[in-house]
């Protein structure tokens, strides 16, 4: 006959009772725990998307279309129907906090004031064909390193909103801005050089016709 066993100590029974729920509790709070985790960093994700691609480059793209478009433009007063206005400056600084260039703000900045100074009604800067194209062609510039980077842009994860900040320093991002940097100062001395001048003389051509401030009554 076979012999039954002794019964197991009280705390084995305890053990044998509790140790069941307490594993599955265990794997309850960490797959929560990482639930957690998974959602902050698809958050974050796509706050780093729509802050700085969405709002940040893809809107300089779009206002550097229109301003590659006006310099195709041959009667000056369609220039004044379209009623472009600088890019505003937090989304500049979108696009300066995630691209690691000086020169390609720079060169926008530069174009932007110029062509707006072309398209505005009191004192105009005059440009001629040439100097047209030559605009266009910087806007074209601009417009394919644009298009370069968004793709990687897109292609960077984050965890968290503080490691934005980090994405400049990325070496595949730096390596294709490398190949522009040259290109764009060059750019970017060529309008100082054509473009400055006449700028400050639109400025103050401007300024000199403006009534004068009527002083306050006594």
């Amino acid at each position: 006959m076979l012999q039954s066993l002794p019964p197991l100590p009280f705390s084995l029974e305890l053990l044998k009772v509790t140790i069941g729920p307490v594993i599955a509790a265990a794997f309850v709070i960490v797959g929560l725990l990482l639930k957690d985790l998974i959602e902050r960093r698809n958050l974050a994700q796509s706050w780093f998307e729509q802050t700085y691609i969405t709002q940040g480059l893809d809107m300089l793209v779009c206002h550097l279309s229109a301003l590659k478009e006006c310099t195709s433009e041959t009667k000056r007063v369609i220039f004044y129907n379209n009623k472009l206005a600088a890019l505003p400056i937090d989304v500049q600084w979108r696009v300066t906090t995630i691209l690691p260039t000086g020169p390609f703000m720079l060169v926008y900045v530069m174009v932007e004031a110029i062509i707006l100074a072309v398209t505005k009604e009191d004192h105009p800067i005059v440009l001629t064909q040439v100097e047209a194209d030559e605009l266009s062609s910087y806007c074209s510039q601009l417009l394919k390193f644009a298009g370069e980077v968004r793709p990687l842009l897109l292609g960077f994860r984050i965890g968290h909103k503080r490691e934005s900040y980090q994405i400049c320093k990325k070496p595949t991002l730096e390596s294709v801005v490398a190949t522009y940097t040259h290109s764009l100062d060059v750019v970017q001395h060529a309008l100082s050089v054509k473009y400055i001048e006449r700028l400050w003389e639109s400025g103050r051509a401007k300024k000199h016709a403006e009534p004068p401030l009527a002083k306050p009554a006594v």
